[in-house]
């Protein structure tokens, strides 16, 4: 495709070169158009116009072109027409020329109308006398501190040097005109050509319209980057307090008095007496308490069952240091002996003895007899 006729047009350097308006921009929709769109219509009826521009790097200038630009069109007879760009092509600098004799009339007639009074819109953002509204928010003119258009999207300060509004370019019509009309009303208030020093200060967490890349996350890089040390140490901080609070329990824990130990030798001495083995009343079946401890006399083995779980964990002799009532058992070889052990009064509350069954160890046989006791109408040391 080739576009001689738009590519040989010069475009002007100020908005004064187009203040004759229409009839110049008339001159421009015969066959400069037609070849870059396919059909010839004159540019006043063109009611809405978006580009979108692209800047690539390494591999994707291969793929995409080196700037490649998008350009749709919306005619007065409802037809959507469009003309892209890689950016090294005839086609770029003929859709730069149109954007330019589109652009210059119609940033004209926005500060014509700014300047009378009234309002005037690009898409989302609206301008009057006052100042910019976006998003419901109203920056009055004399209130922003600097504005600036990079990465495909708009964004500027309040008075304060805050950022006080973002939009992307490519959702709003004839954005090359808004441009235009932000450098006419804010004069030497742009970032992108503002000397470094002037302007308002911004501390190192600051998100303003001189350092936020529109589109894209909420903060800065280097604000993202600040905060990944920051929860480290965070992170860190917790885990070493948890770290050293586990150790001063466990050192309060084995300096305290063990008196849980004297009780579980109280209770494997009980056991291994037959006399006082018979003669202490029979465990029945009953509900386990909300937490149940069974201690091997010999202390190799804690097990300890929740609240109605009806499952046994393992655990430790330290979980005993609370607990004023638990079971003991012993195991003879063929049954398992289980005492319910009361340490305060260092007496056997009850006592049930069950025969360990084939395939069954001593501490599962010393679990189920906690659990059942002795059934009604089995007699003491019987396999029920």
């Amino acid at each position: 495709m080739t576009c001689r006729t738009l590519c040989s047009l010069r475009p002007a350097g100020t908005l004064d070169a187009h203040r004759a308006g229409v009839q110049h921009v008339n001159t421009f929709n015969t066959t400069g158009v037609e070849r870059l769109f396919g059909v010839s219509f004159p540019l006043e009826a063109i009611t809405d116009l978006r580009v979108r521009r692209i800047r690539t790097r390494g591999a994707m200038k291969i793929a995409l072109g080196v700037q490649p630009t998008w350009l749709t069109v919306t005619l007065q007879d409802g037809r959507r027409l469009e003309a892209r760009s890689r950016g090294n092509d005839p086609e770029h600098d003929a859709i730069e020329a149109l954007l330019h004799r589109v652009a210059a009339p119609k940033a004209n007639e926005a500060l014509r109308a700014i300047a009378s009074g009234k309002r005037y819109a690009f898409g989302s953002i609206v301008l009057d006398a006052h100042g910019i509204e976006h998003a419901g928010r109203l920056t009055r003119w004399d209130e922003i501190a600097g504005f600036a258009v990079r990465h495909g999207g708009l964004v500027w300060d309040d008075a304060r040097g805050r950022l006080a509004g973002e939009v992307m370019l490519d959702d709003v019509p004839f954005a090359d005109a808004l441009r235009r009309v932000l450098a006419a009303r804010l004069p030497g208030r742009d970032y992108e050509q503002m000397p470094r020093g002037q302007g308002p200060r911004h501390n190192a967490f600051s998100i303003t319209a001189r350092n936020r890349i529109p589109g894209t996350y909420k903060y800065a890089l280097h604000v993202v980057c600040a905060l990944v040390p920051l929860l480290v140490l965070v992170f860190g901080g917790y885990y070493a307090i948890h770290r050293a609070s586990l150790l001063l329990e466990r050192r309060a824990v084995e300096n305290e008095p063990k008196t849980y130990l004297g009780s579980i030798d109280q209770a494997a001495t009980a056991l291994a007496n037959p006399s006082t083995l018979a003669s202490a009343p029979a465990c029945t079946r009953t509900t386990l308490a909300r937490r149940t401890h069974l201690v091997a006399a010999d202390k190799s083995a804690v097990s300890y069952k929740g609240t109605g779980t009806g499952v046994w964990h393992q655990g430790d002799l330290r979980g005993l240091r609370d607990a004023t009532n638990f079971y003991v058992w012993t195991y003879d070889g063929r049954s398992v002996h289980v005492a319910q052990w009361d340490a305060p009064s260092k007496r056997m509350v009850c006592a049930v003895t069950r025969p360990v069954r084939l395939g069954e160890t001593p501490a599962i046989a010393a679990q189920v007899a906690a659990e059942e006791g002795v059934p009604l109408g089995v007699a003491r040391g019987r396999d029920p």
